[in-house]
């Protein structure tokens, strides 16, 4: 991969994040973080979203910390941008 194509790579692609907790954030949580959506099940929290940058994640995981929230695990990851139209693959029309 050259630099050129890893910048468009980079430039297609959406980075994710997800943390798990123990215990119930409650609605105020949501409210502090703006986009990041959070689900309760059987006593745990996930926080998902999208990393706009990483300050946003160190932002989070430093108020959890700071609540005294035990983190059970941080995942983060790479999806196609959904707002990104791709090019067709060979042969294909549009």
């Amino acid at each position: 991969m050259t630099p050129h194509s890893i910048a468009i790579h980079d430039a297609f692609m959406e980075r994710r994040f997800r943390i798990d907790v123990r215990g119930s954030l409650g609605p105020d949580f949501q409210l502090a973080f703006g986009e990041v959506e959070v689900r309760e099940a059987a006593g745990t929290s996930e926080l998902s979203g999208r990393m706009v940058d990483p300050a946003l994640l160190d932002g989070i995981l430093s108020y959890l910390r700071d609540l005294g929230i035990e983190l059970i695990s941080v995942d983060t990851w790479e999806t196609p941008d959904r707002g990104v139209a791709t090019a067709p693959e060979e042969g294909e029309r549009r």
